[in-house]
């Protein structure tokens, strides 16, 4: 063992003179301070001499009452380990660290952080003196605290301002709902007869209507999923149907742009445990996304596959590719990265944000393929069996 003890008072006390922490030598078995250097009358304002007259009593005295009794427990059982090794120990390893308040002379709570370590052994290698290293640590723990307090109010901030989103969303969709609706009868001929010329212009305004609903819809599904209040409802589903459905659901944006669409798919039926609206939904988002980055008459794959545990829904495009740079900013919410297409694609950069985290809840994920100028690959992967989430 390392012998502390043979270190001389004076020599101790030039050399912790120069340190800026407070040093103490303490004797657990009289409960005296031998030693404290000048460094505590600048932490706690104290002289070293009032520690060494008044003993640990009065050090105890000054320590946080929520703070002592979590010392105490930490100090036995610290000594009690140090005990038990004797002198087969490194003493020059702290034996315990804790952080704890303690009480300036002027009546404000210091923050300390105390490393103690074993300088002295009896003869029969019980622990005699331990030295206690203190640094003043209240700057820190003052910012923390300030990152805290600030945290938590962003945190209400943004929960305030999801329920907002998802308050006014739904204002704005029922007068947009019942415009449609009055639209409707006018192109459907159940009022006056309308002209061709009246008719460019419904047209229009009912065209300009459902792009507004879908972006209100995207809207709250997004602040459904940031608030926690999306409910998956999984059951054991044939994805193979699913991604037929997804398919079916967006031919109108294929045929516009006179992309061909190909299917790939295992002989044999492939399940999994899923919220089929969701998951739908997700697919769709992702090849809607492949088709509008994408030039007229390219060609759009989606294969399934069934790799052991997993279901992989691959969807390959040739369209105009991503900077792998750009990859992190894919699934951001409102996220759009400027491309050849981007202008004429529009959207509001919500679709694969929405997809993804769906996707995740069912303990799943989406990754990411592509090249500028080659296409992209999007593989959704989604566990067979394991337990989707219930919520967001």
């Amino acid at each position: 063992m390392k012998n502390y003890s043979k270190i001389s008072l004076p020599l101790m006390h030039n050399l912790t003179e120069l340190v800026p922490g407070m040093v103490a030598l303490y004797n657990i078995r009289t409960g005296e301070y031998i030693y404290v250097n000048q460094s505590i009358k600048k932490i706690l304002g104290y002289s070293p001499n009032d520690f060494m007259e008044k003993g640990i009593e009065f050090v105890a005295s000054l320590v946080h009452p929520i703070d002592l009794p979590k010392i105490i427990k930490k100090n036995d059982e610290a000594l009690k380990r140090a005990n038990s090794v004797g002198q087969t120990t490194n003493d020059s390893d702290p034996i315990v660290s804790f952080e704890y308040r303690m009480l300036h002379k002027n009546g404000s709570w210091v923050w300390l952080h105390t490393d103690g370590m074993v300088y002295s052994r009896t003869s029969k290698g019980k622990v005699e003196q331990i030295v206690n290293v203190s640094m003043d640590i209240t700057k820190r723990k003052k910012t923390e605290e300030d990152l805290l307090k600030l945290t938590t109010e962003l945190v209400a901030l943004n929960t305030s301002k999801d329920e907002f989103v998802a308050i006014t969303s739904h204002q704005l969709r029922t007068p947009a709902t019942a415009v449609k609706q009055y639209l409707g009868l006018l192109l459907e001929g159940y009022t006056d007869k309308v002209t061709e010329g009246q008719k460019v212009f419904l047209d229009l305004a009912y065209e300009n209507n459902e792009r507004q609903l879908h972006i209100v819809d995207e809207i709250l599904k997004i602040t459904q999923l940031d608030l926690d209040k999306v409910q998956l409802r999984p059951k054991i589903v044939n994805i193979s149907k699913v991604v037929d459905e997804a398919v079916d659901a967006l031919q109108n944006n294929f045929r516009s742009k006179q992309q061909k669409i190909f299917i790939k798919k295992p002989p044999s039926i492939v399940k999994a445990f899923v919220d089929v609206e969701h998951l739908r939904t997700a697919i769709e988002n992702t090849l809607e996304n492949a088709s509008q980055y994408s030039y007229e008459g390219r060609k759009i794959a989606v294969t399934l596959e069934d790799v052991e545990s997993v279901v992989n829904i691959k969807i390959t495009d040739e369209g105009v590719g991503i900077d792998s740079s750009d990859f992190s900013k894919l699934f951001q919410k409102f996220s759009r990265i400027p491309n050849p297409l981007s202008v004429e694609a529009g959207g509001t950069g919500l679709g694969l944000y929405w997809a993804r985290k769906v996707v995740q809840l069912h303990k799943g994920d989406i990754t990411v393929e592509s090249k500028v100028g080659k296409g992209s690959s999007f593989t959704i992967s989604i566990p067979k069996k394991n337990k989707a989430s219930k919520r967001a």
